[in-house]
């Protein structure tokens, strides 16, 4: 049996460093010694989560990420994998080898390696997956990651274990995006046998779990796959997760050991949670929370009004006050650029203020869109932003849309002058996200300049620290011109029974559930 880099060296280099280096129960930390009333079952793992897994969620190629992440990456396996560094390194790829210009990757697969369906993955396999990525197969609706595979020129099958990928140009990051949602890799006859709409309503992948039975809005359960190519360690044998779209369900069932795992724990309730014996781990999440402006609306135009926006918001206290302290300002759509390298907007009403009352704004009602529940604290936060706009004079509309309706609207551009979004660092690379939430055909954007666009072209050519250097000096340009409201990066924070061995993935959620283990 093959070894899994995300499966085995993340995890066991996690707990040492959470074991080794974070006081029990502090903001790092996890509380080994505490523990609820529940006992966990050793063979199903029950978790409660904060959104739904329906329709285009189930497709790699068509998933808007969040919630999806960690079950996608448990049904499906992915080329590459990211280690504990953020680095990908080989996994369905045995190994590789990129031409002296660049312009060659090939990957030599592993062999028996074999789908749900009982089908070996082929070369095949991985070349239909990831023309369906790049927007080859026309029957397919919107792919969501055309540009993190845009370089790529065509996709040549060697024999049954050798993909050649031939690029029109260096790609510095080709790796990072097979080792994400693109790099994951589906079976092609079933898919062509049952159509994209099929596949939606059956997915099967190679991954750890197999997809056993779904409810939509309710539940949905997998079951450990007792042919998986690669080694699982300890893992639950089913993972059942249920849909608590709201967080005081969540803890409540957490309490009544109904559900033995809570995400997105409402950050008030760390402190009774820790005092009453539960497990929490808690770290920074790598996902920048923003308010993303919409360029049709014709007064959003004025670059005064976007910083009168942005120095209208006191990020401290939003901080403090929503967040417990756990969250930290941020003063960039760029999830990879911390605030120690561009710092955010100062909170200054009365500059703010003055740049409202010299820009064209002229008293109009701006209407926002969010998620209800898609994000912690969502509903508190745009309040709160809707109160301090409020105090220089704009008058913003709060319009809360149930969470997929919310999605068919950001993708289809229909949205109304602002949203609250998230952008997180999934592929450890600045360009991916940008240009999904900033260019005019990105799949999360709203907004649309070509001359923003021409630039993230310009950088993603760019490697090490020229590039690192050239997105800092993009995301420091914002001051002068916001896409966004920039917000703050919140903490992922996790509620656990006694027995369960887990510590967050550093930055995001590419992680399987087989990361989550019985003691």
């Amino acid at each position: 049996m093959m070894k899994s880099t995300r499966t085995l060296a993340v995890f066991m280099t996690a707990l040492l460093l959470a074991s080794a280096c974070s006081p029990p129960g502090g903001e790092d930390g996890v509380n080994g010694d505490a523990g609820g009333d529940a006992t966990v079952d050793q063979s199903e793992l029950v978790i409660g989560i904060a959104n739904d897994v329906s329709g285009r969620e189930w497709d790699p190629a068509l998933t808007a990420g969040g919630t999806a992440i960690p079950v996608l990456y448990s049904i499906y396996d992915t080329l590459y994998d990211f280690d504990e560094d953020g680095l990908p390194q080989p996994h369905i790829v045995e190994s590789d080898e990129l031409s002296e210009d660049e312009l060659t990757l090939t990957m030599n697969i592993h062999s028996g390696i074999t789908f749900h369906d009982g089908s070996e993955l082929t070369a095949e396999d991985v070349a239909f997956s990831l023309d369906r990525v790049r927007g080859e197969d026309e029957s397919l609706e919107g792919p969501a990651y055309t540009s993190s595979l845009a370089l790529i020129d065509y996709v040549e099958v060697e024999d049954d274990y050798t993909v050649i990928i031939h690029l029109s140009e260096p790609d510095p990051i080709l790796r990072n995006s097979l080792a994400y949602l693109p790099g994951m890799v589906v079976p092609s006859d079933y898919v062509q046998e049952v159509g994209n709409d099929g596949f939606l309503a059956d997915p099967i992948g190679s991954g750890p779990y197999v997809l056993e039975s779904s409810t939509p809005g309710q539940e949905f359960t997998l079951q450990l796959f007792d042919d998986y190519a690669f080694e699982t360690g300890e893992a639950f044998e089913e993972v059942n997760l249920q849909v608590l779209t709201e967080g005081a369900t969540r803890i409540a069932q957490l309490r009544a050991g109904d559900i033995d795992f809570a995400v997105d724990v409402d950050i008030s309730q760390v402190e009774a949670l820790e005092g009453d014996g539960f497990q929490i781990s808690t770290n920074p999440s790598g996902q920048f929370l923003s308010v993303i402006f919409n360029h049709r609306t014709e007064v959003l135009e004025d670059p005064q009004l976007r910083q009168a926006i942005n120095l209208a918001v006191d990020r401290e206290s939003i901080i403090e006050s929503l967040y417990d302290g756990l969250a930290s300002a941020t003063g960039t759509m760029d999830a990879n650029i911390s605030a120690d390298l561009v710092e955010p907007f100062e909170y200054d009403p009365e500059q703010a203020e003055d740049l409202l009352e010299a820009s064209s704004y002229d008293g109009e009602t701006l209407i926002i869109n969010y998620p209800s529940g898609r994000y912690p604290q969502d509903s508190q936060l745009i309040q709160t932003v809707q109160a301090n706009l409020g105090d220089i004079g704009l008058d913003l509309e709060i319009h809360s849309m149930d969470s997929n309706q919310w999605l068919d609207g950001l993708q289809e551009k229909t949205l109304d002058d602002m949203s609250l979004t998230l952008l997180s660092n999934t592929n450890y690379d600045s360009y991916q996200s940008l240009w999904s939430a900033t260019a005019c055909e990105g799949p999360w954007s709203l907004w649309c300049d070509e001359d923003l666009e021409e630039e993230l072209e310009r950088l993603s050519r760019l490697q090490g620290e020229e590039r690192l250097e050239g997105f800092i000096e993009l995301s420091e340009g914002f001051k002068e011109d916001p896409p966004a409201l920039f917000l703050l990066d919140f903490h992922q924070v996790y509620a656990m029974q006694e027995g369960i061995q887990w510590y967050p993935t550093p930055g995001y959620r590419n992680f399987d559930y087989t990361d989550i283990r019985p003691e």
